[in-house]
């Protein structure tokens, strides 16, 4: 399974129940809980930590964006953040 044939299974409401789907979920929690240790683990320059969010959210995040750790999610590839964004 491919990201963007599953984040369009749940923007949908749908979820199948099939072997490679679930294989695919635990696959993507995996390493958003890597990306997230590595992200919460120490104490991280901005430019490091938009780095891991980029990675986690799947895409790059704007230059604007600031995130103070501790972060967590499970998945973290359908999340989207805008400019200017300031999470505490």
């Amino acid at each position: 399974m491919e990201l963007l044939e599953f984040l369009d299974f749940v923007k949908r409401g749908e979820m199948p129940d099939a072997p490679d789907v679930c294989a695919f979920m635990h696959e993507m929690s995996e390493e958003a809980r890597r990306i997230t240790f590595e992200l919460n683990s120490a104490y991280r320059s901005p430019d490091e930590v938009r780095a891991l969010v980029s990675r986690l959210f799947g895409r790059e995040v704007d230059t604007s964006f600031r995130l103070f750790p501790p972060f967590y999610t499970d998945f973290g590839k359908n999340i989207t953040v805008g400019r200017n964004i300031c999470y505490h």
